[in-house]
């Protein structure tokens, strides 16, 4: 169990592996660590592991029921001569077909993390994001707090605090 304090405020949280990157940006404050350090310090070095799809089957699958919803929207929409509705709908399945263009390779191909440091990245993004939802649970104050000085990209960093 972890013992987070901010002020005469405590949260207490079960041990993860995001508590453990948390603990060690907060050690080192002020400091921007990579996160391919954070996460080779706490786990197995990433080095030699396949590459993972950013989307696996279920997110695409999901992806397509949406982009279906939305078509429907818009066939419904101009069906009933509403030019807004269907405008609305139209930018909204743009913005989304865009984000998945970006998640995708060619042809809606699945696209793989590049290197460790982006697998890293992602990783310790998740593990702290989990660690802080956690504080939150345990006392909101005490997770918003960690929340707002906290970092985290190629380049992680816990803030120190301002005058």
């Amino acid at each position: 169990m972890w013992r987070v304090s901010v002020g005469s405020r405590d949260a207490v949280v079960p041990h993860s592996v995001g508590m453990g990157y948390l603990t060690e940006l907060i050690d080192r404050m002020g400091v921007a660590v990579p996160a391919v350090e954070l996460a080779s310090s706490h786990t197995l070095t990433l080095r030699g592991v396949p590459a993972e799809p950013v989307l696996d089957e279920r997110a695409r699958a999901e992806y397509r029921a949406r982009i279906e919803e939305m078509r429907c929207e818009i066939d419904d929409a101009e069906a009933d001569a509403d030019i807004e509705r269907a405008a609305r709908a139209r930018a909204e399945l743009d913005c989304f077909l865009e984000g998945l263009a970006r998640a995708t390779g060619l042809d809606g191909r699945s696209r793989s993390f590049q290197d460790d440091a982006e697998r890293a990245r992602v990783s310790v993004h998740k593990a702290v994001k989990r660690a802080v939802a956690r504080i939150m649970e345990s006392d909101p104050e005490v997770g918003h707090a960690i929340s707002a000085r906290l970092v985290t990209g190629i380049r992680c960093v816990f803030l120190a605090p301002t005058a």
